[in-house]
Formats: C-alpha cells, structure tokens, sequence
C-alpha cells in the first residue's frame, strides 16, 4: 500500500505543498507557529503531524499557499526562540541563509540602525571604534569643529549615545564589525 500510494502522490504538488508548512510547523516550535496561524488566518492544526499533513492538504491551493506563506514567514523571522536543537535553528538557517545570499551583507549593512538600547551594549571604545569607521568622527568635527569628537569622547558613556544619536548622521552605509561577523 504505501509503494502504491508514494507512486501515487510522488508527483501531487498539493500534498508537497500540505507537507511543507506542516514540517515547518514541526521543526519551528509547533506551539509559536501554530499560535500565529491561529491568530492571523484562524486555522486549528492538529498535534499530530501526520494528521496536521492531512488537515492542510484538505485545504483548498489559495488558502494552503497563504497558510504555507505565513508558517515560512513565522519559521524564519520568529519561531524557535525556545528551541532545543541549534542544529536545525530557525535563526541560524535565517542568518546563513542572508549570508549565502549575493545581497546579504548589503541586506545587513542597511537593516544596521543605531539606538539607545543597541548602543547601550558596547564599551564606550566599541562606540568611538564605530564612529571612526564610519565616518562619524570626522562628520561631527565637520560640524561643530575640529576635536569636538574627541571632547564627546570624554564624556559619559550615556553622553557619548545621546550625542551620536542626536548628531544627524547617515549610518546606512556602515554596520560593526562584530555585527557583520554574524555573517558567517
């Protein structure tokens, strides 16, 4: 029976496509995706997979393509922070995925934005290494006059953040070091 049903369905792109979001589902923390479906298409799956499998391929194509759409959507930017094995991480397939891609580190580069909470997590070297790379340092100094920089510098860690934050910069062309060794 299963040779005859593989033949059968070895070519069914219904099945293939029922099959996808429910592997999705069980790999990307089947509570975090199914929660999502739940909320933003109003799908039951079942626990089971291959009753899950089932469920989906009784689907009719838009909706299966939707809910197929969504689960992709939730593995790759949400599911798994609870996750067990990092063999199989949905982060990590995200990150290497972007960094296999021709455009990754561009992609990275620009998604790279400068804030409060984010600056907060480096060493006050770390921030004036990232305004000399950057070009920052010399931006500011353009601005308000040689070594005024250096003079931020001096200051309060919290100084040194307001005072990048408050200076308007373009920091689309740049990102750290540190955040582009995630990359790999």
């Amino acid at each position: 029976l299963r040779s005859l049903s593989a033949a059968h369905f070895e070519c069914n792109s219904h099945l293939m496509d029922a099959l996808s979001p429910a592997s999705m589902i069980d790999k990307g923390g089947a509570i975090d995706i199914k929660g999502a479906l739940k909320k933003s298409l109003d799908i039951s799956l079942p626990n089971d997979f291959n009753d899950m499998v089932l469920h989906l391929y009784g689907l009719d194509a838009a909706m299966l393509t939707t809910v197929r759409n969504s689960a992709f959507a939730h593995y790759l930017g949400k599911a798994g922070d609870n996750y067990q094995s990092y063999s199989a991480h949905p982060r990590d397939l995200a990150i290497k995925a972007l960094a296999g891609d021709s455009q990754g580190k561009a992609i990275a580069v620009s998604g790279w934005k400068p804030s409060k909470e984010l600056l907060k997590k480096y060493i006050a070297g770390s921030l004036v290494v990232m305004a000399n790379k950057s070009g920052f340092s010399s931006e500011y100094d353009k601005q308000h006059g040689e070594g005024t920089f250096a003079k931020l510098t001096k200051k309060s860690k919290g100084q040194l953040i307001d005072g990048m934050l408050e200076f308007d910069f373009d920091w689309s062309q740049y990102a750290p070091d540190d955040y582009l060794k995630c990359l790999v």
